[in-house]
């Protein structure tokens, strides 16, 4: 069984944490109708929208192309999505990713790449089955003060 390792250093990936869901279902396996976003700076293939692949979430595709294996491979454990209660963000920083703590906000316009069901973390001490998306971004910038 393989396992991401390392994320390259060149490769930027924004996390955009959904909100808490409103209620927690009782089962870890009922999907809450939220969604991670991560929008990379690269694009990392020439493919056209895919839809969910059954064993490959979305920080696990960004691995995957970041260490030359194929976009939709799977690693048979899914560590970076059902495998694991992990908050993403921690995911990404335990194959090699870094974070400076900063949490901004920012206006995006993307394209959509993936979208998966495969990303599970603990919320208020609940586990939590969610979405994610990876997508291309096409404008970012942070929002103009009305002031």
């Amino acid at each position: 069984m393989a396992t991401a390792t390392g994320i390259d250093r060149n490769l930027a990936i924004w996390v955009a944490e959904p909100e808490p869901p409103a209620t927690i279902p009782d089962s870890p396996y009922e999907t809450i109708p939220r969604t991670f976003l991560y929008l990379t700076d690269a694009r990392l293939d020439d493919g056209e929208f895919q839809t969910t692949h059954s064993g490959c979430s979305a920080p696990q595709a960004v691995a995957n192309i970041a260490t030359g294996k194929r976009i939709f491979e799977g690693d048979g454990g899914e560590h970076l999505g059902m495998g694991s209660y992990v908050h993403p963000v921690s995911k990404l920083i335990g194959i090699g990713g870094v974070t400076n703590g900063e949490l901004r906000t920012i206006q995006s316009l993307y394209r959509i790449r993936y979208i998966t069901d495969e990303q599970r973390y603990t919320y208020n001490s609940k586990p939590l089955r969610t979405h994610d998306l990876l997508g291309y971004p096409l404008f970012v910038a942070e929002p103009l003060d009305d002031s």
